[in-house]
């Protein structure tokens, strides 16, 4: 017990993927395993499951003297779902912004609803009233989630190319070292894969 005391929370969790790592010849391993968001599983038909948990503690993260059972299950759900949501395993119904990211957003999936709320323009920004903006951004989510959300799911290409040029030859080479990367030459590194989780794996290790 003296010795989890005085673990970090990164010496933990490395303590626990050790003890929860898959024997020999075990099925299926995760695509993506503990250290992020969620657990990504193999799944049929080219999906994947996201598998994730989470711990609330009486009097750390919230008072049973004064919260409502309804409200602590609405905070442990939206715990996990914002989890779930950054790995990609929900829809992204509606998105607000400034006119550049919804034109981007647009024309990536017109069935994702947007509202711009700011336009950049030289150095300058014109911004909606906040009023008028958070009026039109309740009411667009409301007409969006009444929508096919099923449509707005983000579906991603069949392959992904990562490049990344370095100030530095040096930096380069030293990033091709990274499983599956290769250095294109001069500064910049090279990933072909398809796997969206092996782009983000790299960015985390290769910058």
């Amino acid at each position: 017990m003296g010795r989890l005391a005085r673990l970090t929370e990164k010496g933990f969790i490395h303590e626990v993927a050790r003890l929860a790592r898959p024997g020999r010849g075990v099925a299926p391993r995760p695509v993506l395993g503990i250290g992020d968001d969620a657990a990504v599983l193999p799944a049929s038909q080219g999906l994947h499951t996201l598998l994730t948990t989470d711990l609330l503690t009486d009097g750390i993260h919230f008072r049973s003297a004064w919260t409502p059972g309804d409200l602590l299950g609405r905070k442990v759900l939206a715990v996990n779902l914002s989890d779930i949501a950054a790995m990609g395993g929900v829809p992204a119904a509606f998105v607000s912004g400034d006119q550049g990211l919804c034109g981007d957003v647009a024309a990536f999936n017109p069935n994702i609803k947007t509202l711009a709320v700011s336009q950049g323009i030289g150095p300058s920004t014109v911004s909606m009233a906040p009023q008028l903006a958070q009026r039109l951004i309740r009411d667009g989510v409301a007409a969006a989630l009444k929508g096919d959300l099923g449509a707005a799911k983000v579906r991603l290409p069949e392959a992904f190319t990562l490049d990344v040029t370095f100030v530095g030859p040096t930096q380069a080479y030293k990033a091709s070292w990274y499983p599956g990367a290769r250095h294109l030459g001069g500064q910049t590194v090279r990933l072909e894969t398809k796997d969206y989780f092996d782009v983000m794996r790299a960015l985390q290790f290769i910058l």
